[in-house]
């Protein structure tokens, strides 16, 4: 059985809302619960960065995966923001994102990463979830539903 986002994701990996302006400031805020301190922090945000300057990771539907691979990232991390307003994010769709979700894996595992990717993908398919998520203002309760999505499956 594949991974399942709450292998990765804890409350404390959350920001419910994310008050952010734009895409960049969305980036910094969701980066830095990634990190373990301001160095890490400072090349994760310009991994993200450089990433998201090649191709947007605004999949459609109001959802984003900015992510990354680094050199010895150590285990799969992501981060979640529900944004307290749309953000434009130059998404496929034209649509702004409210969904932002955040990660950063090991340049030596390919597999997990892409793995995670497909499977915020697969949730994020889902309307009634991802509707649900939009509306969520905690971080806690926004774990939930996640978690109740996987338990009704």
């Amino acid at each position: 059985m594949p991974p399942k986002l709450t292998d990765y994701l804890s409350a404390g990996r959350i920001l419910a809302p994310l008050d952010a302006l734009d895409k960049r400031a969305a980036v910094v805020k969701l980066t830095a619960l990634l990190a373990a301190d301001e160095h890490e922090h400072a090349v994760i945000l310009h991994a993200v960065l450089k990433r998201e300057a090649m191709i947007t990771t605004g999949i459609g539907h109001g959802v984003a995966l900015p992510h990354c691979r680094l050199e010895n990232a150590g285990p799969l991390r992501v981060a979640l923001g529900i944004a307290a307003e749309p953000l434009d994010w130059a998404s496929y769709d034209d649509k702004p994102v409210g969904l932002v979700f955040c990660l950063v894996g090991s340049q030596d595992d390919r597999v997990e990463l892409t793995g995670a990717l497909q499977e915020i993908s697969r949730l994020m398919s889902d309307e009634g979830l991802r509707r649900e998520l939009a509306g969520r203002d905690d971080p806690v309760a926004a774990l939930h539903t996640i978690e109740s999505f996987y338990d009704n499956e």
